[in-house]
């Protein structure tokens, strides 16, 4: 018997080689072609989302875009009386700026006036237009009184009308009188040379904050933090104004 040491199988020529070669290459690039094809597709998609998101067609969308990206600055009312209390409005600010929020105080200068309006129609005016509303009551409700309304007092009675997401503070001494004038027999007997040092209207505040003439059970959004110095005040403004996050969320809702 004899044994073949050479194929049965002849050997492709040359030119089936190269065309074998050439077809093999055509697929390799049709293949990188599609794939480059749908991921330029897919970034061009991508593109034209960005693009989309990117420029909002008003400025609630914009405002909208903006606290989900959290680059977002509630806008923050801060409505105080100010005398004897012009270093705590100051620390006040500073934080509530610190942590990310743009702060309309009439202290500071930071509200806008329309000179064709009243101080008190520009200060209601701020509290249409902010995002949040910080009340704070003390003793001395302030010299801002116009037609017999005092300034502050009308600014939170807005905020409360217009449900503005709202927050207060109340001095310790203003808890102490209310406290104390339930137990005088005739309160209206008393009266005071100076209002600077102690005006009963911040009673009057403190009532309507709380919602005293509403039944203990059936109020909400009657919280009013007491303070006394002011590290009561920093702490419980980091508590509330801190995770900005779910402030914007709080606003978005409102928005819907």
């Amino acid at each position: 018997m004899t044994v073949s040491l050479f194929r049965s199988t002849p050997l492709r020529s040359s030119n089936a080689l190269t065309s074998a070669s050439s077809a093999s290459t055509r697929k390799s690039r049709s293949s990188s072609t599609a794939t480059v094809t749908t991921w330029n597709k897919a970034r061009t998609k991508r593109a034209n989302t960005i693009k989309y998101t990117t420029i909002p067609r008003n400025n609630a969308v914009l405002q909208l875009y903006n606290m989900k990206q959290k680059k977002y600055k509630p806008k923050i009312m801060v409505s105080s009386s100010v005398y004897g209390f012009e270093n705590e409005l100051n620390q006040i600010c500073a934080l509530l700026k610190k942590m990310g929020y743009e702060v309309w105080n009439s202290h500071l200068g930071t509200i806008k006036v329309n000179p064709e309006l009243s101080n008190l129609d520009n200060c209601l005016k701020a509290v249409e237009e902010c995002d949040l509303f910080l009340g704070i009551i003390r003793t001395n409700c302030g010299t801002g009184n116009i037609d017999g309304k005092n300034i502050t007092f009308e600014e939170m009675k807005k905020a409360v009308e217009l449900k503005k997401p709202y927050w207060f503070l109340s001095h310790r001494d203003v808890v102490f009188a209310r406290q104390l004038f339930r137990n005088v027999e005739n309160p209206s007997s008393i009266t005071f040379k100076s209002k600077k040092f102690f005006d009963p209207l911040c009673i009057e505040m403190y009532n309507f904050v709380i919602k005293d003439d509403i039944p203990v059970g059936e109020r909400t959004g009657n919280w009013n933090h007491e303070f006394y110095i002011f590290d009561d005040i920093a702490r419980y403004l980091k508590t509330q104004f801190k995770d900005k996050e779910s402030i914007l969320r709080l606003l978005n809702r409102e928005e819907q």
